[in-house]
């Protein structure tokens, strides 16, 4: 798997495993610059309350062996008409998280 964007209840299903949770963890944690807002155990329950008023939008960079290596957790309004992080305005640092080897490309990749 390279970059691939992921939305509504494709999302929450494949980044509420398990597996993919325990990646994010070691993703965070491996991250200098990531915050709790970017963490699974605050942006999945905001994405289940915020449901019916944001879409989730998930951008994952995996390698070709599954291992996690960049992820970009959006939200599109309901109306469609705005994309922000996950969080909104809840959440005051919003970004991607990264390993350092990989950030700069991710970010470009992701934009």
């Amino acid at each position: 798997m390279a970059l691939d964007m992921l939305t509504g209840d494709d999302a929450l299903a494949y980044i509420g495993t398990g597996a993919f949770g325990a990646a994010w963890k070691a993703l965070h944690a491996g991250c200098p610059w990531a915050t709790g807002c970017q963490h699974p155990d605050f942006v999945l329950p905001w994405y289940e309350i915020y449901r019916a008023h944001h879409e989730p939008v998930v951008l994952v960079d995996a390698d070709d062996d599954g291992a996690l290596r960049g992820l970009l957790t959006l939200a599109l309004s309901g109306d469609g008409a705005r994309l922000t992080g996950a969080g909104g305005v809840q959440a005051e640092y919003q970004g991607w998280i990264a390993g350092t080897a990989e950030a700069d490309r991710f970010a470009l990749d992701a934009m």
